[in-house]
Order: structure tokens, then C-alpha cells, then sequence
């Protein structure tokens, strides 16, 4: 068989499609990508405070998911900061620094040492 019009289907779709074609099939793919804020209750919020003050003491590896600006993200990493009455904690991670808001955190977990 002839390996040159092996791929000839996804060529010939691509250039015939237009930009605003193009522009409505990312959106549709970010639509259904979207994540929604976390609604946790008030009894997920006394663990979520446990594990994080357990970590600070221990220094212990977490991981933690949270939520930013309708996606999910997930960092590994040790608590490095978490101020008096602050809203947010401060990871310390191979990527670097990064201030988490505490509002948008859907899960910890503690990795044993």
C-alpha cells in the first residue's frame, strides 16, 4: 500500500477550517474543561486545618489539590509558611514558591516520614 495518502483525511479537514471554527471548537473544549470552586462544609475545613498544622509540624511531604480559576491543579511540595490568621499558605516545591488560598484547597494528603 502506498504510505504517501496515509494521512491524507486529517490534512485535507485541517486547512478548511476556518478561524472562527477553530475559535468555537477551543471554547467548547474550555467549557467542558471548566472545574467548579470546591463546596466544602464546615467539617471538611476542621480536617483540612488539621492536616495542614500537622504538616507544618512534622515538616511533612504533602500533596495538595486545589482550585484556581475554574481548573484543578495538583503540587507536591512542604508547607514552608502559614501566617496567623491568613487566608492563604505558602508551599515550598521543585517548581518554587507558590501561595495557595486556603478557600480553594479540595484535599490534602500527608506523605508518612
Amino acid at each position: 500500500m502506498d504510505n504517501k495518502n496515509r494521512d491524507r483525511g486529517t490534512i485535507k479537514w485541517t486547512a478548511m477550517m476556518m478561524p472562527e471554527h477553530v475559535k468555537l471548537i477551543r471554547e467548547w473544549y474550555d467549557e467542558d474543561n471548566f472545574v467548579l470552586e470546591p463546596q466544602l462544609d464546615e467539617f471538611d475545613y476542621e480536617e483540612l486545618a488539621h492536616q495542614i498544622q500537622t504538616a507544618v509540624q512534622t515538616h511533612s511531604v504533602v500533596l495538595i489539590h486545589y482550585w484556581n480559576s475554574g481548573e484543578s491543579f495538583t503540587i507536591e511540595g512542604t508547607i514552608k509558611k502559614l501566617p496567623v490568621n491568613a487566608a492563604f499558605i505558602t508551599t515550598l516545591s521543585p517548581q518554587g514558591d507558590k501561595r495557595i488560598y486556603i478557600p480553594h484547597i479540595m484535599k490534602i494528603h500527608l506523605y508518612e516520614a
